[in-house]
């Protein structure tokens, strides 16, 4: 399934619907992290219309931990160690806060009011601290991932980063350089190092929680807002839950300037 849609004026996310026999409905978000205003406050008016709302935890919400982790993973990026660089190059904030104040973007971790009563936590019990990105433990099993990527690859991708931190800190970057440099390698990347360490563990604490708020809440319909690199396995979990997918609504995140 297309966790987001690239077209000739910009990148779409997707919104899926789902409907159970017996528990309801639900909606699936598929969030860009860094998007246009618009998009978000379509979303929200999406998850207004939902008895309970199980988003991703927004590490870290603070404008300056994300300025302080643009510097760190920058300096990173010219490690002499390959994978150490290339860890860097797949973890630098994207967009950077300079490229996010350029064009006017927003983040999705300051959009959406994360206490509100009927809205809970998908992360749960999955173990990251205050203002962390990722638990030690994860950490050390995406190294590990890293090893078995392709040294072309990883170098490529390396690249990609470095060039478009020059654009952007010239301040010439536009949004297509932006999604280039994004889309760059990503399949690849999602499915050698995210995939089984920070994809598909989150997404299965996800869907404890999920399963009990389905059974002590019993909403009519449920939101599930997370980053559209989860969309796919939670796609199959609902799927297993006998969620079966009814229609999709596609949602602007970047628009592209037309030449």
């Amino acid at each position: 399934m297309k966790i987001y849609d690239l077209r000739t004026d910009g990148v779409y996310v997707p919104v899926r619907y789902y409907h159970h026999a017996h528990c309801g409905k639900v909606v699936l978000v598929g969030m860009l992290h860094v998007a246009e205003k618009n998009c978000y406050e379509q979303i929200r008016c999406i998850l207004e219309k939902c008895d309970a709302v199980i988003y991703e935890e927004p590490f870290p919400r603070d404008d300056t931990i994300m300025e302080e982790l643009d510097r760190e993973w920058a300096s990173v990026l010219f490690d002499e160690n390959v994978d150490e660089a290339f860890l860097a190059a797949i973890h630098l904030p994207m967009p950077p806060q300079k490229f996010i104040q350029d064009h006017g973007l927003r983040q999705g971790a300051h959009s959406f009011d994360y206490n509100q009563p009927h809205w809970v936590s998908g992360d749960g019990t999955w173990g990251v601290e205050k203002d962390a990105t990722l638990p030690e433990e994860a950490w050390g099993h995406i190294r590990q991932r890293i090893k078995s990527v392709d040294t072309a690859l990883k170098i490529e991708k390396i690249n990609s980063v470095k060039a478009f931190l020059v654009q952007v800190n010239a301040g010439i970057a536009s949004m297509r350089d932006y999604v280039e440099c994004r889309n760059h390698h990503e399949e690849a990347i999602q499915k050698l190092v995210h995939q089984q360490t920070i994809v598909d563990p989150r997404d299965n604490v996800t869907f404890h929680v999920f399963d009990q708020t389905v059974e002590i809440r019993k909403p009519s319909r449920i939101g599930i807002q997370f980053g559209n690199g989860h969309i796919e396995h939670m796609d199959q979990l609902l799927r297993e839950r006998a969620y079966l997918p009814t229609s999709t609504k596609w949602l602007r995140a970047l628009t592209f300037t037309q030449i």
